[in-house]
């Protein structure tokens, strides 16, 4: 159940053309930006009747752009937006991954980061993705 979930998430963001790659874990370097990232942070289940299950899962999908390109601080800043926008709205209705899942974008977070001599701007965005599961 996770696995083709995680991989729907994946794919919706592969279609979208301004991010150039997208991961399941982040790797050691990325080859090109913005570049996006998809992880499990999360699951919950909500047993409240005896015959119908609530299942949660939270993926954090983190957009990268590497402030030390051609680009000055504000244009990231600027490109960093538009891709936001459009991670947004691929997820914004929530019936966007399947008919079981019901998906909603939560508050997100926007930090700077500084790692191996290299500065990035990130954005964090997280899915909350709801199943509703009939128990015989």
């Amino acid at each position: 159940m996770l696995t083709p979930l995680r991989q729907e998430i994946v794919t919706k963001l592969e279609a979208i053309s301004e991010i150039a790659e997208v991961h399941f874990v982040e790797p050691a370097k990325f080859e090109s930006y913005p570049a996006a990232v998809v992880d499990l942070t999360e699951s919950e289940n909500d047993y409240g009747s005896t015959n119908r299950r609530r299942l949660v899962y939270e993926f954090e999908v983190r957009v990268y752009y590497k402030t030390e390109t051609s680009k000055s601080r504000n244009d990231v800043e600027l490109a960093l937006m538009e891709v936001y926008d459009k991670v947004l709205n691929a997820f914004i209705d929530p019936n966007s991954l399947t008919n079981a899942f019901e998906v909603r974008p939560v508050p997100s977070n926007w930090l700077v980061l500084e790692a191996e001599e290299s500065t990035y701007r990130i954005a964090t965005m997280y899915l909350n993705c709801v199943q509703q599961v009939e128990i015989d």
